[in-house]
């Protein structure tokens, strides 16, 4: 693509609306870890407990203990508010659980018949001890987790493994998730710490997205890498580096569709540097598909290296482009937000807003996503990964915790209609 092509800017038009939910029948409480003016609870443990489906904690900056949710609850973390680790689990069928803007070392998401959405979670799994956490985030059983602008980044190891691979940054089984503008990386190896006898070859990289059984994975705008494989220490000779870890692996019974722009990267990990006469070991793909998996990928860049290329098993190449969405804005009552929407030439996408999720296939590579209160036509994208912008206003008498979901559909061939990731909005 050329970069008249990729810098060209949205076509865009404006409206206005005002959608009226539960939200603003919600309880909402107070959180701090001190007492304190306006305070309704000390510590989110107590607030979890007290608090009824639907209802809306606010948490202020502070340090919490470890977070335990299994009811509909939606928590609005300020900048600031740190827990060590965030579990989600046992969420009923037809009720929404949602996180925004925690700050945390490991996510774990388990057995949900709900949907889950997960918004600016910052979760770097250096945690208290070595080797870290891993998988940083792991997800097991889930019927919907959504996943919004949110970083996973396994801790790197120094010295290096001379046998163990890296961690995993996010490890996906028996779900349907998606992230869309996520920073995924797997950790990374340094020189591996000499010992006797000496390895035939030292620690890969860690995988930056292991899809295992039953995985269903849609990544949208999102940037995913593997870990550097291990350098193998002057003292060795003949000695293998180590591989570098895939962005993305896809087991059998598992599959993902990565879309996206030129404006994200999936990269493969880089092997490890060599010491004397050794052999290099190898870099990682950007997506390994074993036999029995699954893959579908457009509009990134898929970066293997120098001895690999960037897709290793069967990938499906779409053409055109799969259609993607975002937004820019803060989310805050009363301030504008603008939802962006990429895609191939000539389509003309429609946006469908709501307040409700759904599951429902397509017969395209990404099911339907929203029960849509309205849905609005947007000018036909110009050019190949193009975009096209509505602007609007979220209202001012908005509650906090209220939740908004956008997804676009467009028909990119005669009887083709299809629909691009969902874009979450939770009022800050």
């Amino acid at each position: 693509m050329s970069s008249a092509i990729h810098n060209q800017g949205p076509i865009k038009t404006t409206l206005a609306c005002a959608v009226l939910t539960s939200a603003a029948l919600a309880n909402h409480y107070v959180v701090d870890d001190a007492p304190g003016p306006g305070v309704d609870f000390v510590g989110i443990e107590a607030a979890v407990a007290a608090a009824v489906d639907g209802d809306v904690l606010i948490i202020r900056p502070g340090s919490y203990a470890a977070i335990d949710l299994s009811e509909a609850l939606t928590l609005v973390c300020d900048a600031g508010a740190f827990a060590p680790s965030l579990r989600v689990h046992h969420v009923p069928i037809d009720r929404v659980a949602v996180v925004s803007g925690l700050e945390t070392f490991e996510v774990d998401v388990q057995s949900c018949a709900g949907t889950v959405v997960l918004q600016h979670i910052s979760a770097i799994g250096y945690g208290l001890s070595a080797p870290g956490v891993s998988p940083v985030c792991d997800v097991s059983g889930s019927w919907d987790v959504r996943v919004y602008r949110s970083a996973f980044l396994a801790k790197n190891r120094w010295p290096g493994s001379n046998s163990s691979a890296g961690d995993t940054a996010v490890r996906v089984a028996t779900s349907r998730v998606e992230f869309v503008r996520c920073n995924i990386r797997g950790g990374g190896q340094g020189e591996a710490a000499p010992i006797y006898p000496q390895p035939y070859q030292v620690g890969a990289g860690g995988v930056g997205m292991e899809l295992l059984s039953g995985a269903m994975v849609r990544v949208a705008l999102s940037d995913v890498r593997g870990g550097d494989g291990a350098d193998v220490p002057p003292a060795y000779i003949d000695v293998q580096s180590g591989n570098g870890g895939p962005a993305i692996r896809v087991n059998n019974q598992s599959s993902v569709v990565v879309a996206g722009t030129r404006g994200q990267s999936i990269q493969g990990g880089p092997r490890g540097a060599l010491s004397l006469y050794g052999t290099q070991g190898f870099d990682a793909p950007a997506l390994y598909v074993a036999p029995g998996g699954s893959a579908r990928a457009s509009g990134c860049i898929f970066r293997g290296g120098s001895n690999t290329p960037p897709f290793l098993g069967t990938v499906t190449q779409a053409s055109p482009p799969d259609p993607t969405a975002d937004r820019m804005g803060n989310g805050s009552a009363g301030a504008a937000l603008s939802v962006r929407v990429y895609g191939p030439t000539g389509v003309a996408p429609i946006l469908e807003r709501g307040t409700t999720p759904e599951m429902t296939p397509s017969g395209g590579p990404v099911p339907k996503l929203v029960v849509g209160d309205a849905a609005f036509a947007l000018p036909t994208i110009p050019s190949n990964l193009g975009a096209a912008e509505l602007t609007t206003t979220i209202p001012s008498g908005d509650p906090v915790g209220k939740l908004y979901l956008w997804q676009v559909t467009g028909q990119v061939a005669v009887g083709a209609i299809v629909f691009s990731n969902s874009v979450p909005v939770v009022v800050r």
